[in-house]
């Protein structure tokens, strides 16, 4: 089982009504190694990152996505709950709608056809870069699958996680001071996504416990002042 931050373990457990207990352990691995894995996020490098790739039943990630019963539409909702919580307590909510259209072709594509793709969205400026920076950082792109659940369920999960991440790293950044990466040459202000996905990952990496090496290895002591720029350039990967 993860051992999570309690408050990121707060904002999950929303979601833990919509699967079974077992698909739930599974769904959990998933997020946080999306979070956690650089590039494209395809279930062999969650599971490496999260140091399972060596695991037999590895087919249970793939099912998480092309076979178990849940629904994306009221994990969406729960979502929306949470965001609206956070953004617009009483305020008016204004949603954009995007008609980008993706064509799906080739004869033994499955699902071929021609779609609304918000992630290839180029209309408006917010939409533009919400979406860009969903395909730098969280490897979203046109889905591939040959299942047909796995195609509607990945793109929307992963765009989904975007907002996840925001609202995990939301607690942090309306402190005094929120963590901004900036540079002699970028007086950069405010946080942005990239920010707020390398807190969230500096969080989990304080807490979960990840087999990626053996426990009977020697312990080598390495000084702060080497460590911190791998550990900064890791949180910050795309």
């Amino acid at each position: 089982m993860l051992t999570l931050p309690p408050d990121i373990m707060a904002v999950l457990t929303t979601f833990a009504p919509l699967f079974t207990r077992p698909v739930w352990q599974h769904v959990q691995v998933l997020l946080v190694g999306a979070i956690l894995a650089p590039g494209r996020r395809m279930v062999s490098s969650v599971l490496r990152v999260m140091g399972l790739e060596q695991v037999a039943s590895f087919g249970c990630y793939h099912r998480v996505l092309n076979r178990a019963v849940w629904s994306s539409r009221e994990a969406s909702h729960l979502l929306l709950i949470l965001v609206i919580r956070i953004v617009a307590p009483s305020g008016p909510l204004v949603l954009g709608i995007d008609e980008t259209i993706e064509r799906r072709r080739g004869r033994t594509i499955t699902a071929a056809g021609y779609y609304r793709d918000p992630v290839r969205s180029t209309k408006r400026r917010r939409v533009e870069v919400t979406f860009h920076e969903v395909r730098d950082h969280l490897g979203v792109e046109t889905q591939r699958q040959w299942s047909p659940l796995a195609i509607l369920r990945t793109t929307s999960a992963l765009l989904g996680l975007f907002s996840l991440v925001t609202l995990l790293a939301h607690p942090h950044t309306t402190a005094s001071a929120p963590p901004v990466r900036a540079a002699a040459w970028y007086d950069k202000q405010a946080p942005t996504f990239v920010d707020a996905l390398a807190l969230v990952r500096r969080q989990i990496w304080a807490t979960v416990n990840i087999p990626v090496s053996p426990a009977d290895t020697d312990m080598v002591q390495i000084p702060r002042s080497l460590i911190d720029h791998p550990y900064q350039t890791l949180a910050y990967a795309a």
